[in-house]
């Protein structure tokens, strides 16, 4: 864990979602769903055009938060609702606090708030949950 981190303490990752972003993560995934691929599919449905999958947006976050948590914590639980797409171009803030830490189960958890540059909660209920190792 980063020994210095206690509870109330907060830090901010941002990053901006761009095109290959997407097109490495449909390589890796293997989901080659047309709201990831296709502009024209996606807007046909109704949104402004291709969208990161949420999965991917969800891993970026647990690899920012694995990264401050530090190298004597494991991430044993990541959970979070996705409530609005994030598109090719939008930057992601991700506002991380810690809410818990439980010195003898040495545990911690990390609480976030998502929003993309759109001021939209691209993620709500993000809740990270690490154990010592």
């Amino acid at each position: 864990m980063n020994q210095d981190l206690a509870l109330g303490d907060s830090h901010v990752f941002a990053w901006t979602l761009t095109g290959s972003d997407l097109d490495a993560y449909v390589e890796a995934s293997g989901d080659r769903n047309p709201l990831h691929t296709d502009d024209a599919f996606a807007q046909s449905v109704g949104l402004e055009g291709r969208i990161a999958h949420g999965l991917f947006t969800l891993g970026r976050i647990g690899m920012a938060l694995e990264g401050w948590a530090g190298d004597s914590f494991a991430l044993v639980d990541l959970t979070a609702r996705f409530a609005k797409p994030l598109y090719i171009g939008d930057e992601l803030r991700c506002d991380a606090h810690v809410a818990a830490i439980d010195e003898v189960a040495g545990s911690l958890v990390i609480e976030c708030s998502v929003e993309s540059s759109r001021s939209e909660h691209t993620l709500t209920h993000c809740r990270a949950v690490f154990r010592r190792h």
